[in-house]
């Protein structure tokens, strides 16, 4: 469909963050009756509010009133409205739907209004690694790309700025899959699912549920990968609905790649094991050399001996953008030079400074227990040894500590709790190792360095949503980077 196809049409827009307020910026401009509602009261809305100035649009505010939700021909839902999940289930959007009026989102419309492939990438951590890498691969390649969804930029307006786009490439959430209905993606990726979001999702099982949707619509011809040794690849693949061809990524060379298990198969162990539904196809590493096979046969892509970005959760992330480029038959060398100079993101395990001997790393992006742990393990391969002060918490999303357990017995001097989760993070590990609840940012960070000695590093890997302090998880991270080199004038 065209985006004039909305002149006259009534749509109500729900949630007026960055997402909402871009589709209601391109909405009401082609004319349509646009409504806008957020739960929240006005007051608290001037900023978007003001982003929307000279358009011509209504707005209700403070609640969700079935009677609007009734009146309109489409409901646009931003991505941190809560549908289906816990803790409400709304009464308006289940009566929407009793009277059959589509409740959509951003990255439904993006793939209405476009006739360019989607690649779109999900999993609980390492979707913006993986998004922003092939966006720079296709870049490279010559390809006309879009890059957006929840990496930060909404999709509609960019596939009608940029109609001649040959490919969106798409970091796709949970909260997005819960209100698709035709989107299909031509390679879906799925990263990990790891526990997240539980604040929104009664239990993980409907946290999966969510991520499984984004293979519901594929046909012969699309393709699924999927990380054949995460924990939870079994039940996605018990409840995968959709006809796109399985194929997985594994780091480890196997002789096969999927067991019902999901666990590593040694060349001599009888191929009975092996989940035949989904046959022995994927990629994998061979050396330093990524080596797809596929079709009864192997073929080598390229090379990470030269790669910038470390630990096993890059080698993950490489496996499964390196083979989105080549199936959609992008030129090898190509492939190799964009995996070499990637030098990964902004607030993802990132050196910001080392002051007098005190190293400070900068993973603000890491808002679940899963992205501390890779956090924890990529710095243990720095510096070995017990020499971490980690800075926990924020906004809590249902976090089960449980599984950092035995990474801060070994790798943490000490805990830094921050935000409205601080006295959570302190009861928790308290009787582990030492834990300085801080009254502010500012404080942790000044304290971290100083109790830190040279050779120690201060780790920002808060497991928790920013938004109890700050904007997004950006404006943490860039804070942090800010008052660290404050500290290191003062010093100097």
């Amino acid at each position: 469909m065209h985006i004039s196809e909305f002149k006259g049409k009534r749509v109500l827009i729900v949630g007026m963050a960055k997402t909402g307020v871009a589709l209601a910026r391109l909405l009401a401009g082609q004319g349509a009756l646009v409504t806008i509602n957020d739960i929240r009261p006005e007051e608290e809305l001037c900023a978007a509010l003001n982003d929307l100035k000279g358009l011509s649009y209504q707005s209700e505010f403070g609640s969700h009133r079935v009677e609007t939700f009734l009146r309109q021909d489409l409901i646009l839902v931003s991505p941190g409205v809560p549908v289906n999940g816990v803790p409400v289930r709304h009464a308006a959007f289940e009566e929407a739907r009793k009277h059959n009026i589509p409740v959509s989102n951003d990255l439904e419309l993006a793939f209405s209004l476009t006739s360019a492939p989607f690649l779109a990438v999900s999993g609980t951590n390492g979707k913006t690694t993986v998004t922003s890498l092939l966006g720079e691969i296709f870049s490279r390649a010559g390809k006309r790309v879009i890059v957006g969804g929840n990496i930060g930029a909404p999709l509609s307006p960019l596939v009608c700025e940029h109609s001649d786009a040959e490919f969106v490439i798409a970091e796709v959430s949970s909260f997005q899959l819960e209100t698709i209905h035709r989107f299909r993606p031509l390679v879906g990726i799925m990263l990990n699912i790891t526990p997240d979001h539980l604040d929104r999702y009664a239990s993980f099982e409907e946290y999966v549920e969510a991520k499984a949707r984004l293979f519901i619509n594929q046909a012969a011809g699309d393709f699924a990968l999927i990380n054949a040794t995460d924990a939870a690849t079994p039940h996605l693949l018990s409840i995968r609905r959709g006809a796109g061809k399985v194929l997985f990524f594994r780091t480890d060379a196997p002789s096969v790649f999927f067991t019902q298990d999901a666990s590593p198969v040694s060349s001599t162990q009888d191929a009975s094991s092996v989940s035949t539904e989904y046959g022995n196809e994927g990629v994998t590493f061979q050396g330093k050399n990524i080596v797809a096979r596929i079709g009864g046969r192997e073929e080598r892509i390229c090379s990470i001996e030269q790669a910038k970005l470390t630990g096993e959760h890059n080698r993950e992330n490489i496996l499964a953008a390196a083979l989105t480029a080549w199936l959609c038959h992008l030129d090898r060398g190509v492939i190799q030079k964009s995996i070499e100079e990637f030098s990964g993101l902004s607030h993802r395990i990132e050196f910001v400074a080392e002051v007098r001997g005190v190293r400070f790393i900068d993973d603000s992006k890491g808002t679940n227990v899963d992205a501390v742990v890779r956090a924890i393990q990529s710095i243990q391969r720095m510096n070995g040894g017990k020499s971490i002060w980690l800075i926990l918490g924020g906004r809590d999303k249902g976090n089960d500590y449980q599984p950092l357990v035995p990474l801060v017995k070994d790798r943490v001097k000490g805990i830094l709790a921050i935000g409205e989760s601080r006295q959570k993070v302190n009861q928790f590990f308290r009787d582990i190792v030492p834990v300085y609840c801080m009254d502010s940012f500012k404080d942790a960070i000044q304290w971290s360095f100083s109790i830190a000695s040279a050779g120690d590093s201060v780790l920002l890997s808060p497991a928790c949503a920013s938004f109890d302090m700050f904007e997004s998880y950006a404006h943490r991270g860039e804070v942090f980077k800010q008052l660290v080199l404050e500290i290191a004038r003062q010093v100097a």
